[in-house]
């Protein structure tokens, strides 16, 4: 990916050149609308644009530069001490605020660089995939119908005993689909036993819930999972857990976060910390466990100067599959009524109290298209810009844009308004 920046403002110039040179990404930067509009017809399609909204005032480039830009990516971008967000030219894809703290600035930018990178990533397997899903999906419904009534009636008897078992010794998971039934056995059955542990699963996963599961399942939560800064990570700070917790003598998990958000400092510190692991087990046994996120096809996102030490380290881990939401339609009422309860005792003043059963069925039948992230999102919105007291399919689909560029609009903002910047 080749990144072309017109800005004049040097701080902008310091700041964002620092954030793209960490994280592996080739950069231009560009003063005048002239140099730049002699690369755009040669960029591709995997390559971006940044336009500093500051310049449209005097230069008026949004446009030529949009029309110029079809076949890539163009991002608008504005720093935070700029003020409230006036107006944002139509047609952009992409919006991002340029945080004054430099830790939030970076976490959105590597979530726009992974957006970016999945627009740009063919899509004819993940439709086949999911037009295979659907097909299978209709198949075993059928098969469901035609079944006797007294098989029905055995079938549900068992499987609802085996589902009260699990619901029994999950804390954070729901698992009434038969494939995250199936993941949440792995998972027990891997708790306390691997050093190291990545959990795949696609765009959007409830990643940090099935670590904490994993934590769970083995110290029932004596001792909580540790949640650290994939951006930030320290070998001697995991030693330092890691003594910690074989002097009490109870299994301690790490979660380092998602691979598409470490850096090369990182990946060097995981891989010491490992290195160490290692020697340690010899001697005596540690009790520290490390967990890492994965989305799959996030491959791309990877900076080619950390791509091996990255490879080198994921090759060491089990891996624990999370299933697509695709696969997990039966979970869906469960997880829907529990994000929906934490919404409502985080915001109490909401109007919302409860869910309908077309929501229900609206999520599920496109589940192919959900994800926990997304749903999470989706009820966010109806909760927060509905009025009625009870949340049907149409305040879903009245209020369900939740795009990447829009959530990060609403976050940036309220960021700066409430948080602002120590430094």
């Amino acid at each position: 990916m080749s990144i072309h920046i017109l800005t004049q403002n040097p701080e902008v110039k310091t700041r964002l050149g620092a954030f793209l040179e960490e994280m592996g990404k080739e950069y231009v930067f560009h003063e005048t609308l002239l140099t730049l509009e002699k690369k755009l017809s040669r960029l591709k399609k995997t390559d971006a644009v940044f336009y500093d909204l500051q310049l449209e005032e005097h230069i008026w480039a949004f446009e030529p530069i949009y029309l110029g830009s079809r076949k890539t990516h163009m991002v608008v971008f504005e720093p935070s001490d700029t003020g409230a967000v006036s107006y944002s030219p139509m047609g952009n894809e992409h919006f991002l605020i340029l945080s004054k703290d430099d830790a939030r600035a970076k976490t959105r930018l590597v979530a726009l660089f992974h957006e970016l990178t999945k627009l740009s990533a063919p899509r004819k397997a993940a439709k086949k995939k999911v037009k295979k899903k659907a097909v299978a999906k209709k198949k075993a419904s059928a098969q469901k119908t035609d079944t006797t009534a007294s098989a029905t009636s055995k079938k549900v008897t068992q499987a609802g005993g085996e589902a009260s078992a699990v619901t029994q010794n999950t804390r954070y998971l729901q698992s009434q689909s038969e494939a995250m039934h199936a993941f949440v056995g792995e998972l027990q059955a891997a708790a306390g036993k691997h050093k190291f542990i990545m959990l795949q699963g696609e765009d959007g996963s409830e990643f940090e819930l099935a670590a904490r599961e994993l934590n769970f399942q083995a110290n029932r939560d004596v001792s909580p999972l540790i949640v650290l800064d994939p951006m930030n990570l320290s070998s001697k700070e995991l030693e330092l857990i890691e003594v910690e917790a074989r002097h009490s003598k109870i299994d301690q998990y790490c979660y380092l976060g998602l691979t598409l958000e470490l850096n090369s400092q990182s990946v060097s510190e995981i891989a010491a910390f490992l290195g160490h692991l290692k020697m340690q087990l010899k001697e005596q046994n540690t009790y520290l466990h490390l967990i890492i996120g994965h989305e799959m096809g996030s491959e791309s996102c990877f900076p080619d100067n950390i791509r091996p030490t990255l490879d080198a380290v994921r090759g060491t881990s089990h891996l624990l599959q999370i299933p697509d939401m695709a696969d997990r339609a039966d979970d869906i009422s469960a997880i829907t009524h529990s994000i929906f309860s934490m919404l409502r005792m985080a915001h109490p003043f909401l109007q919302a109290r409860s869910i309908d059963s077309s929501a229900i069925k609206h999520l599920e039948a496109e589940c192919a298209d959900l994800d926990y992230s997304r749903i999470t999102r989706v009820l966010r919105n109806a909760m927060a810009l509905g009025r009625s007291p009870i949340l049907t399919k149409d305040e879903l689909l009245s209020f369900r844009d939740n795009s990447p560029t829009t959530q990060h609009l609403m976050e940036s903002l309220a960021d700066e308004k409430f948080f602002p910047s120590t430094q």
